[in-house]
Parts: structure tokens; C-alpha cells; sequence
């Protein structure tokens, strides 16, 4: 046997002679299996093996030289302008001798004269299996090294943005890492937002953002003088190019040719939707921040314009960076009480409506439509350990609310994360609560509008009144009297909104005589007048 079974890949062989009957016999003496080849096709045709090689490229070719139509050097030389790197093994005569000699011309290290010897042709087989393994692993291990060499530069070139990004690098560093020759710096925020939110694919995603990433840099490296990218958080893809002013008009072209192949690679995940936005072009490497602001401005605007479309800053729209906060500093003392008191419907429309006031805006940038999200999720989660159960799933909404690219979705996404909590919430706090708390709770419930005596209730529920107090206040977090404050009130406010009752009217239905007194216990517990909060819930 001629070597053992190497571990390497099988390398593939085909045989030509005009006679089949040789081809036949070489192919039953050569020992393929101790060799690890195998005959990949049999011709007595070298017109047709010609295409055969160029189809399926063989590692090895054994030929004749002395054939019709196209000789074996014929053969070789043909293969050879197709830049194949197959090894050949010339099969030659004693007369054809000299023809063999003209093969060495062609890069041929291997010819056998007829008749053939098996060991001959076993044994040079052997040797050209070796050097084409030793010359596969040669190119594997360099091509190894490029990857590992062009993987590091690409991590350099990632952290290196993500310095500018952060504004941790000045232009004298940075010109020392790369090449600035353009006087034009631009920023792109690229964009992909999940088709479903709720679903998506950590594993998935890295591959995609390599891929695009790949895409950007070939469709841009021509008309750029420099290219950096990275990821960041919720699949923003930042880049960053350097370009000469005399290219600025190729650059909006260039991005909506890049659309479209982001869009037709994309296209057979069905997972991933793209938008590409656009910074303003700045001269001056101290500006960048400005693009920076401006490409994650235009990308949030998506949520007006749409995806799968280049939005450029200039679209956008001028908007009152405040609107924000007076709407929080109009709602924020109800936000609380209506979370706190677990009351989800409430806090659900209160949510709502602070996004309907947020959009009848003049000339809006939806920029402030995360921005809204963000000061709402704060405000809510409060002090929390980055570690808890709490802090997680209120972060996790926000991760949720940079995948919606409509803005119905944003906020049904963030009504309904909070509906799911506060009710969570609810329910584990009516498990802690005894039978009697509950019976006493729910006296209070049915019975706010006559007049409620802590006795006579501590009397149904069978318990003593100064130990119902107490522990009506363990389990509550509150005492009794202010219990059937609480739900007078919480009853008031549901009345101003959806009654056109006066106030007069309304405290005596939720149990109160004196309207002036209600007034006042109003606005001690709500922070606002009757009136006031009417005008801005109705």
C-alpha cells in the first residue's frame, strides 16, 4: 500500500486517452484509497474533458499526450491560460518522449513513460498528493494570518470610532492611526430594526451587522478617502468617512445605491428592516460630534418618514427640545400615584395622553418621541439595583422602543409593558394580604360613598380595631383613614374625566358633604385643584 490514509481532504482525479481501454486500466491500478484520491471522471475525449476541468477543476489530471483534436500539451496549455493550478501526470510513449520534454514548459514536474509501471504511477502520485497538500496548508495558514491580521484591524478601527463617537480622541491622535487626506467629514447612523420586536436573534445579528458592514465598505471604499464603522447598542451602525469636497454630490446617490443592496440582502432574512441616516457634512474633525447627533436625529425620524429609505438631518424638523419636559413636569406627580397605587388602566391613558400632547407639537422631531420614552421608563423605575429583576425589565423596554418604527407601536409597546408590571405588581401585593385586610379592603371599595367607621368594620371582619389598624397598615403600606381617602379620590378623578358633573356634585358622590373640603383634600393628595386636573385629562 502506497503511504496511509491521510486525514487531509480527498483530492479528486480525472483520466484522458484517446483509448478507453488505458483509461480503464490506469483507473484499476491506481490504489485510491491509500492515496485518499478519487477518479472523478474517465474521457477518451479531451475536447470534453477540457470542459470537465473548467466546471469542476481536478486537483490531478492524468493525460495522454498524443490525441485528436486537442493533444495533451494542447490540453495543458489550455488549462493553464484558465488559471487552474491542476497538477498534471503526462502518460508518454518512448517515441513522444520530446513531448513530454515541451511539458516542463507548462509547469508539468510529472511524466511516466508507457508501458506504465503500477508502483511508478502509485509512487508519483503519492509525491504530487503531498506537495499539493503541503501547498494547500501553506495558503490555508496564510490566509489564516490575513484573517487574523485584517480581524485585528478592524477591531482597532472599531474602537477607534467608538472613541470619536464618545469624544475621547482629538485629530492629532487619530492622524496617527489613519490616513485624513478629505476635507469633508460625514456621518451615517445604519440602521436595523426587527420586522417583530419581540423577536430577535443575538446569534443572527452579529452575522448580519459583519455582513453589512462588509456591503458599506465595498459600496463606499471607491469614492471615500477613509472608512470607519461599528455597532453600537439596539443595531445603530455607526460610519464615519472622509471624503474631498469635489465628491459631495456623488455622496446621496452612493448612499441610495447602498439602500438598495442593504435592502436585497436583507430581504431573504424577512427579520430585519434598514433605514440609513444621515449627519450633516462638516469640514472640521471637532464638528464630528454635530453629524454624529445628527445621523441619530434623522434615523428616529423614522417613525415619520419611514423605513427602508435614506433620511437626511436637513429633513427634519426644528422642534422645542422643552416640550418634553413640561409634559413630564405636568404628568409626573400622576405617573407616580397611579403606579404606586397599582392602578394600570389609569397610568396606560395618562401615557397616551402624554404622547398625543407630545405630537400636536408644531413642526415635531421624533427624536423627542424616545426621548419622552426614556424620561417616562426613569421616572418609573426610580432607584434600582442594575443587578434586579426591576431594573431589567424597565431597561429592556427601552431596548424594545429603539426597534418600533411606528410610533403606534412605540406606544402600545410601552402601555402594555407597564399594564404587565403594575399588574404584576398588584397581584403580588393582594397574596401578602390577609383575609380580614381583604374583607375590610373590600368594604371600602363598595361602600366610599356613606360614611365608613373603623369599628363597625373591624366588627365584619371579626377582628379588634386597634389590631385591624395595625395590620391593615402592615399589609397596605397605608392606615385605614387614608385608604378611604385613597379610593374617594382615585373615584373623583375618574369622574372629572369622564363626567360632565360639577364639583359639587362629584364630592358628595365619592362621600364628601363639603365641596371646599374635597377641594383642598384633592389637591393635598393629587398635587393639583379638581378643575385643573379635569382641563388636562379630558
Amino acid at each position: 500500500m502506497w503511504g496511509g490514509r491521510m486525514e487531509q481532504n480527498t483530492l479528486r482525479v480525472i483520466i484522458v486517452d484517446d483509448e478507453i481501454h488505458i483509461c480503464q486500466l490506469l483507473r484499476k491500478i491506481i490504489c485510491w484509497d491509500s492515496l485518499n484520491m478519487k477518479c472523478i471522471g474517465v474521457f477518451d475525449n479531451s475536447v470534453k474533458a477540457l470542459n470537465f476541468i473548467r466546471n469542476n477543476q481536478p486537483e490531478i489530471v492524468l493525460t495522454d499526450i498524443r490525441m485528436p483534436q486537442l493533444s495533451g500539451l494542447e490540453l495543458i496549455r489550455e488549462v493553464r491560460n484558465l488559471k487552474i493550478s491542476t497538477e498534471f501526470i503526462v502518460i508518454s510513449g518512448y517515441k513522444e518522449f520530446e513531448y513530454a520534454h515541451q511539458a516542463l514548459q507548462y509547469g508539468v514536474r510529472s511524466y511516466i513513460l508507457k508501458p506504465v509501471n503500477e508502483d511508478e504511477l502509485n509512487s508519483e502520485l503519492e509525491a504530487i498528493g503531498k506537495r499539493i497538500r503541503i501547498s494547500s496548508n501553506e495558503v490555508r495558514r496564510t490566509q489564516e494570518l490575513q484573517q487574523e491580521v485584517d480581524k485585528s484591524k478592524r477591531i482597532i478601527r472599531d474602537d477607534l470610532l467608538k472613541q470619536i463617537l464618545d469624544g475621547q480622541i482629538d485629530e492629532k491622535n487619530i492622524e496617527s492611526e489613519i490616513s485624513i487626506r478629505g476635507d469633508c467629514y460625514q456621518v451615517y447612523d445604519i440602521k436595523l430594526d426587527y420586522m417583530d420586536y419581540k423577536k430577535f436573534d443575538t446569534k443572527q445579528d452579529k452575522i448580519t451587522t459583519e455582513r453589512v458592514m462588509e456591503i458599506v465598505e465595498s459600496r463606499l471604499k471607491e469614492t471615500v478617502n477613509e472608512i470607519l464603522m461599528t455597532v453600537r447598542e439596539d443595531l445603530h451602525m455607526y460610519c464615519l468617512v472622509n471624503y474631498n469636497h469635489g465628491k459631495a454630490r456623488e455622496i446621496p446617490h452612493l448612499l441610495n445605491a447602498l439602500l438598495v443592496e442593504l435592502d436585497d440582502y436583507l430581504i431573504g432574512f424577512e427579520q430585519y428592516v434598514v433605514t440609513i441616516g444621515a449627519g450633516r457634512e462638516v469640514d472640521s474633525f471637532s464638528d464630528i460630534k454635530y453629524s454624529v447627533t445628527g445621523a441619530y436625529r434623522a434615523v428616529c425620524n423614522r417613525l415619520r418618514f419611514g423605513t427602508e429609505r435614506l433620511i437626511s438631518e436637513a429633513e427634519i424638523d426644528v422642534s422645542d427640545v422643552k416640550a418634553v419636559d413640561r409634559i413630564m413636569d405636568r404628568h409626573r406627580s400622576t405617573l407616580i400615584a397611579f403606579y404606586n397605587n397599582y392602578e394600570s388602566g389609569l397610568l396606560a391613558a395618562d401615557i397616551e395622553g402624554m404622547f398625543q400632547e407630545l405630537l400636536t407639537e408644531k413642526k415635531i422631531d421624533m427624536t423627542l418621541c424616545y426621548k419622552l420614552t426614556e424620561q417616562i421608563v426613569y421616572l418609573l423605575l426610580g432607584p434600582s439595583e442594575p443587578n434586579s429583576e426591576k431594573y431589567h425589565y424597565f431597561i429592556n423596554i427601552l431596548h424594545c422602543a429603539q426597534h418600533c418604527h411606528h410610533i403606534d407601536d412605540m406606544v402600545l409597546l410601552i402601555k402594555n409593558a407597564l399594564i404587565t408590571y403594575v399588574d404584576g405588581l398588584r397581584e403580588a401585593a393582594e397574596q401578602r394580604i390577609s383575609k380580614p385586610v381583604m374583607e375590610a379592603q373590600r368594604y371600602v371599595d363598595e361602600h366610599f360613598r356613606e360614611k365608613i367607621v373603623l369599628e363597625k368594620v373591624a366588627d365584619l371582619v371579626g377582628l379588634h380595631p386597634i389590631y385591624l389598624s395595625t395590620v391593615f397598615k402592615k399589609e397596605i403600606g397605608m392606615n385605614f383613614s387614608e385608604y378611604i381617602v385613597k379610593t374617594r379620590i382615585n373615584e373623583a378623578k375618574k369622574l372629572l374625566v369622564n363626567t360632565n358633573e360639577t364639583i359639587l356634585v362629584i364630592a358628595e358622590e365619592v362621600g364628601y358633604k363639603d365641596s371646599k373640603y374635597f377641594s383642598q383634600l384633592f389637591r393635598k393628595v393629587v398635587g393639583i385643584k379638581p378643575a385643573i386636573y379635569r382641563r388636562l385629562h379630558s
